[in-house]
């Protein structure tokens, strides 16, 4: 069987609804946004959910590029897997 092609991407506004599907509805866990390493406690908690979906995207349009996403694609327009790469503090 044949492995599909696997595109790594910046995270860059262009791409910010790949993270939202990335993440889902949910904000990848429990409303976490990647936010709870750039955060305090407090903050975080108080965020939680829509607050840092906010926060992230706002440094994604800021250009930090925060981390990456891994398409694996089966056709150039069709993903058939996405999943987080690493999120930097």
């Amino acid at each position: 069987m044949k492995r599909p092609a696997i595109e790594v991407l910046p995270l860059t506004p262009e791409r910010w609804n790949d993270a939202e599907a990335l993440f889902g509805p949910r904000g990848a866990c429990g409303g976490c946004w990647c936010m709870f390493w750039r955060l305090s406690r407090g903050e975080f908690t108080k965020g939680k959910g829509e607050g840092n979906r906010r926060a992230f995207r706002a440094l994604v349009r800021g250009g930090a590029e925060p981390g990456f996403t891994e398409a694996a694609r089966h056709s150039a327009t069709r993903p058939i897997m996405r999943r987080r790469l690493r999120a930097p503090r």
